[in-house]
């Protein structure tokens, strides 16, 4: 017969499950009991059994094997709705509940049961301290009374097992809490020894829990107070009281390296059974103290400030003021924090206030904000304030801090700098200009020396004599040197005015080896100099450069190193990786070197080291020149050099992409005598000229000309009616003519259905580079300059009227 359910059973079964016993191992309390109760009821079985909702789950068991049986069958399940008394079965086959229980028909064979009921603190039956035979029988009232007892006990244990397991899980806890803690933790006795630490104290010292347990408090104290220590510890056990964190002096604690970290300490005293402890909570406060430094220095600085620093509410109300603020507007704090900022701002700029604040609340700082304000004495200053937004510990802006310069000399110094800066433009454009005239006025008489004198030595129908012909070369020597020394002042005129466009690309290095290799080969030639290219067979890295400019320097350090050679020597060209992501470009010579004395100098415009009465051509400004170009492409140049054995000048350049493909090398330009076939018509050219010498060198350089008509003009005027009534094959005009100019000249051929096919070539002394480029810009076919090259003019004329027929 299956027992009926305890009418509290649900809080029952809550009960029991409190107690977090069932399917828990054995325990030798409760075998203890149960084996007693065997004993005193003097049955073979004994069991503590506990109900839960589908079994009942034996504690302990004395006389059989099973741990547990079904609750509908289960004996105890009756036994638990008695209450606090004995449930007692004298014959179980002579009674209709169980005659028929499976534990009664079969093993164990249940003829006699008696059940105390296991009662909790809070009355419910959780199951019972039953004894069990397999013959029928009674007990005593001993042994009832017995038999009650022992259950008791059993609860008793039960209580206790619920309290040592809830103290147990409290000590977890707190272990846990301890551990996790973000302060150190140290517990020590009476005796000043550790007895306990907590994972933060060995992040905090740096010693195992293991190096500290057991070991005297001042191990933890630095060497310089650790002898006045224990007085103070000892008084604490004295008279024991909590000391709140913060309070008294700096403290200081010594970690493992050595190394003093401040700290702060809280105390407690504990009272446990076996003695006086007392429990230290540990931070470190480095950080609070390097913040507490950080801001002091702070402090000093707004205080020791040149500039005003202030701060406001975001309606634009003085909270804070230093003393240059009172400095700049005359101001005190006292009379400025709780003003308006307004005070200071003048009627016309009343607009800007507002809208900074708006700015301020929305998070955005305002940096360098250029405005005008009004001090004390009425006066306007010119200032840069930088504005920033103030935040309170939740994040929210509350305010604005502002710092405030004054920029009112500053301010008159940029409109000073501003007006030298336009004379300065006005000046360097005037000097322009008249390098640009000076151009034009020396090369046009050069023009005409070195004309001639090309004629005169090139003249097969009039040989000269050998003293004329040196006189010649003595004339062509004078003026190739004074009209390279007047391009070289013109370029250096021009690098110092800023008036230098560099083309900086990537530029195939090999290239412009080659190129210079090339033009510098026969200069070395005629003075049996043995040129090395030491980089001949390797790929080399590109550059970053200009080619033009990168080509003009490396040719001024090879004919250096060809004509300050001793003859028959040698040169190395050489090219290896620098620092910081250059290419080194070496000339290594073999001539006399450089004295230390005259080092210093090689760079000077002008100084040619002593050179200046020897035979050696030189202008002393081309390494000037060099250096400028260099350092303008972001490059280096320097030399080494020993007396009696050599200088080796060098540049670095910065290395290019090396998957850089150069688009464009511009090579010189390789001209030859034009060759004509007999019997071929003659070629008609319009020379537009007004020096009558000038005109006199063109007849004689195109009379050595085969099948070519000269027509001359005097001006452009009466050029362009020659031109219409000629109809010549070529123009060559010069630009600075009497009346119309030779741009406007080129203008009247464009426009005339006539004249506007017929190629022109400018003949200018016009030859600084933005001359040259407005020209070809204008629509010149080439741009040649004076004083004329003639092998180079009458390559022009013939490849012109070449290419025309």
């Amino acid at each position: 017969m299956k027992a009926p359910l305890p009418a509290n059973e649900s809080g029952r079964l809550a009960a029991l499950r409190g107690y977090d016993i069932l399917d828990s191992l054995p325990e030798q309390a409760f075998d203890d009991l149960t084996l007693l109760a065997a004993h005193i009821c003097q049955t073979p079985i004994a069991l503590v059994s506990l109900v839960d909702e589908n079994r009942q789950w034996f504690k302990s068991r004395v006389g059989v094997d099973a741990t547990e049986t079904p609750r509908d069958i289960a004996f105890c399940a009756h036994a638990i709705s008695q209450q606090h008394e004995v449930f007692e079965i004298d014959d179980a086959l002579l009674d209709p509940r169980f005659a028929d229980n499976p534990l009664v028909t079969g093993e164990p064979k249940i003829r006699f049961y008696a059940g105390a009921p296991l009662i909790a603190p809070d009355n419910h039956a959780l199951g019972t301290l039953c004894v069990i035979d397999r013959t029928p029988r009674q007990m005593s009232a001993d042994q009832l009374a017995a038999l009650q007892a022992l259950g008791r006990q059993v609860v008793t244990q039960l209580e206790l097992r619920r309290s040592a397991r809830q103290h147990r899980r409290e000590e977890d806890l707190f272990r846990l809490v301890v551990e996790a803690a973000p302060n150190g933790f140290v517990m020590v006795n009476a005796d000043g020894l550790i007895t306990l630490a907590n994972a933060q104290m060995e992040k905090l010292f740096g010693y195992t829990r293991e190096e500290l347990v057991g070991q005297a408090i001042e191990k933890l104290v630095p060497e310089r107070y650790r002898s006045r220590h224990p007085a103070p510890r000892s008084g604490f056990f004295t008279a024991p009281k909590a000391r709140a964190m913060g309070a008294g002096r700096d403290l200081f604690g010594l970690h493992k390296n050595g190394r003093e970290l401040p700290i702060e300490i809280g105390l407690n005293p504990v009272n446990a059974p076996d003695g006086k402890f007392v429990l230290a909570s540990v931070i470190d406060i480095t950080e609070r103290k390097r913040a507490e430094v950080n801001l002091a220095r702070l402090a000093d600085i707004v205080t020791c400030s040149e500039d005003a620093i202030m701060s406001k509410t975001l309606d634009g109300v003085v909270t804070s003021w230093n003393a240059s603020a009172q400095r700049l507007f005359g101001y005190s704090a006292q009379e400025m924090i709780g003003m308006p900022m307004a005070k200071l701002i003048p009627s016309d700029r009343l607009h800007e206030e507002p809208a900074i604040l708006a700015r301020i609340g929305a998070g955005e700082r305002i940096d360098h904000f250029e405005t005008v304000r009004v001090t004390r004495d009425g006066a306007s200053v010119e200032i840069s304030a930088t504005i920033s937004p103030i935040r309170d510990t939740a994040g929210h802006i509350v305010g604005a801090s502002a710092i405030l310069r004054d920029i009112t000399q500053l301010k008159q110094s940029e409109l000073a700098l501003q007006e030298a800066k336009e004379a300065a433009e006005k000046a360097n454009q005037a000097k322009s200009d008249f390098l640009s005239n000076m151009s034009h006025e020396l090369r046009t008489p050069m023009n005409a020396i070195l004309g001639f004198a090309q004629l005169l030595e090139d003249n097969p129908e009039e040989p000269l004599s050998e003293e004329q012909a040196e006189c010649v070369r003595q004339i062509l020597k004078g003026g190739n040197h004074l009209l390279e020394l007047i391009n070289e002042v013109l370029d250096m005129a021009r690098i110092e005015a800023g008036k230098v466009t560099l083309s900086i690309e990537t530029l195939h290095t090999r290239d412009v080896l080659d190129a210079c290799l090339d033009l510098i080969g026969s200069m070395a030639d005629k003075r049996g100099i043995h040129l090395q290219d030491l980089t001949a067979g390797y790929e080399l890295p590109s550059v970053q450069a200009d080619y033009t400019r990168f080509k003009q320097v490396l040719l001024n350090l090879l004919s250096n190193a060809v004509k300050y050679n001793r003859e028959g020597g040698e040169i190395w060209l050489d090219c290896q990786p620098a620092a910081a992501g250059r290419l080194r470009f070496s000339v290594r010579d073999s001539g006399p070197g450089i004295a230390d004395e005259k080092r210093a100098g090689v760079f000077i415009p002008f100084n040619r080291l002593g050179a200046e009465g020897s035979a050696i051509e030189g202008t002393g400004i081309g390494l000037t020149i060099a250096k400028r170009l260099v350092e303008l492409m972001e490059g280096q140049i320097g030399f080494d050099s020993k007396v009696d054995v050599g200088s080796t000048f060098w540049l670095e350049l910065p290395v290019g992409a090396m998957d850089a493909h150069h688009a464009a090398i511009h090579a010189a330009a390789h001209h030859t005598e034009p060759v004509t076939k007999p019997g071929r018509a003659a070629k008609r050219l319009l020379y537009i000229e007004d020096n009558p010498a000038n005109t006199s060198l063109m007849e004689m350089i195109v009379s050595r000309m085969a099948h070519i008509e000269l027509i001359t003009a005097h001006n452009a005027e009466l050029g362009l009616e020659l031109a219409a009534a000629k109809m010549p094959d070529l123009i060559i005009m010069d630009i600075n003519l009497p009346g119309m100019d030779g741009f406007e000249a080129l203008e009247e051929l464009r426009q005339n259905e006539q004249t506007k096919d017929i190629p022109v070539i400018a003949l200018s002394a016009n030859a600084m580079p933005k001359d040259v480029e407005r020209g070809l810009v204008a629509g010149f076919a080439v741009y040649l300059t004076k004083p004329i090259r003639v092998n180079e003019v009458r390559a022009a004329i013939a490849e012109i009227l070449d290419d025309a027929r």
